[in-house]
């Protein structure tokens, strides 16, 4: 049985044909997000699979981070007593 993970996933990418490509990818992949930090639910196998093609679409100009997100939720700003879905990544 797969364990499932969330990840923030982040990125600039130099060139306009890699990123689109790169977003077209993610887009498909990710559950939500804005614009280059988006969510990505999914097993430790498919984590695997979606690094090793992260690395074909992108070059060693570009960043990416994928950061594991934990369940700790830290709040910043005036507003505290919003209503969050658990897993839910808020920043």
């Amino acid at each position: 049985m797969s364990i499932f993970r969330q990840y923030l996933v982040c990125y600039d990418v130099a060139d306009q044909k890699r990123l689109r490509k790169l977003a077209r990818y993610l887009y498909y992949r990710c559950s939500g997000g804005q614009k280059s930090a988006l969510n990505l639910h999914i097993s430790d196998d498919e984590f695997v699979f979606v690094v090793d093609r992260i690395k074909t679409i992108t070059a060693t100009a570009d960043m990416i981070n994928i950061i594991p997100a934990n369940s700790t939720i830290v709040r910043y700003g005036k507003n505290s007593d919003f209503g969050y879905n658990k897993g839910a990544i808020i920043l």
